[in-house]
């Protein structure tokens, strides 16, 4: 396994609603190292791109989108920025729950998972995912596709302009797991307004509480205290 760390957003990219996942580590197996960096392209060219987990990305983590806005609250409800990209094959051979190939071994994709939970605002899955398996985060949104995935295929599959581009790539799809939310489903609109409005009372709560304890904070040993401020209200 190749490991990047602390790689931020490319230029390009940069915007409000992006930088909640920088900076961004990337974990590649070998497998994949391999193919996307070591192994020479026909007539002889490698490829030089440094490793970037942003290249793996889908289309909704580069632009503003409705993943991006609940990110931006989750972020600020829970204190955690940055994402976390695992770049594997899944195991076709396994059928009893996802794995993935690192040199030829296979490791359970639910242990990796446990092992970065809660050091990242999320984590993205960019492997295939045979078995249709549904892992679980207690802490970081977690990004992983339904089936099989490739960001060129994830792009196609989001070209709502353009359908003739789609076909062959409907069954890509990236599902939005939250830890106490389970799975959102971005299409369903009023179902994601509502989720979003817990966030931001949420937000609204912890600021209110903020404002209380600052203004206790500043009260002079001693001084005289209201009856509201008395009950704690």
């Amino acid at each position: 396994m190749e490991i990047f760390s602390g790689i931020n957003l490319p230029a390009r990219l940069r915007n409000d609603s992006t930088q909640v996942i920088e900076p961004g580590d990337y974990h590649i197996s070998d497998d994949v190292f391999d193919e996307l960096y070591i192994k020479p392209e026909p007539g002889g060219y490698r490829r030089s791109l440094h490793p970037s987990p942003y290249l793996r990305l889908p289309m909704f983590l580069e632009r503003p989108s409705p993943q991006l806005y609940y990110m931006k609250l989750f972020s600020r409800l829970k204190g955690k920025k940055g994402i976390c990209v695992l770049s594997a094959h899944g195991d076709r051979k396994r059928h009893d729950q996802w794995y993935y190939v690192d040199g030829g071994e296979s490791h359970s994709m639910q242990a990796w998972i446990e092992e970065q939970d809660g050091k990242y605002l999320a984590l993205f899955l960019d492997s295939c995912n045979p078995n249709s398996s549904m892992p679980t985060t207690r802490e970081s949104i977690l990004f992983y596709p339904r089936a099989r995935y490739s960001p060129i295929g994830q792009f196609l599959a989001e070209s709502y302009e353009h359908p003739e581009l789609r076909k062959g790539f409907e069954d890509i799809y990236v599902e939005m797991y939250v830890p106490w939310a389970g799975i959102i489903n971005i299409d369903d609109k009023r179902n994601f307004a509502f989720e979003c409005f817990l966030l931001e009372q949420g937000l609204e709560t912890i600021e209110r509480n903020q404002q209380r304890d600052r203004k206790r904070a500043e009260q002079p040993a001693g001084g005289k205290r209201s009856f509201l401020s008395f009950l704690g209200l």
